[in-house]
């Protein structure tokens, strides 16, 4: 489906100063949910990632899989990101899952499946250690 494709290759291109490739894939009532966020409307949408993008140093996405039925897309991905306060400002890698569902050939949900922990939590100084060591104590059990 060359939409799908179309869609990944704009993700890749997307950064504070293209958010209007947003515009060719959005719906203007589009709604965009992860763990720690949901945003309704391609205006506020535009909003998160200008201020998201404005934040992170690096942010790439290697897309894994896919499937997709009429309306509905899922797409498996590892985002790599580098945040100045995050790990450090070293490399994050984080596997997700992205469910799209599509009203008159634009995406009406997006919504993004990830461990937030992974994402955030592990790597800030005191909070990072104490979830490893949780998780070692959980898999040691």
């Amino acid at each position: 489906m060359q939409w799908i494709e179309n869609f990944k290759d704009m993700y890749t291109k997307l950064d504070a100063h293209s958010l209007e490739l947003l515009d060719q894939f959005y719906h203007p009532k589009a709604s965009f949910i992860d763990p720690f966020h949901r945003i309704d409307g391609l205006a506020d949408i535009k909003e998160y990632f200008a201020a998201l993008y404005s934040n992170v140093e690096a942010i790439g996405f290697n897309y894994n899989w896919q499937v997709a039925e009429q309306s509905q897309v899922v797409i498996g991905w590892t985002m790599t990101y580098q945040h100045p306060r995050i790990n450090r400002g070293r490399e994050v890698e984080l596997e997700g899952v992205s469910r799209i569902t599509l009203k008159d050939g634009l995406i009406i949900q997006h919504r993004d499946y990830f461990d937030g922990g992974s994402m955030l939590y592990e790597h800030l100084p005191v909070l990072g250690t104490a979830i490893r060591f949780v998780k070692g104590r959980m898999v040691a059990a």
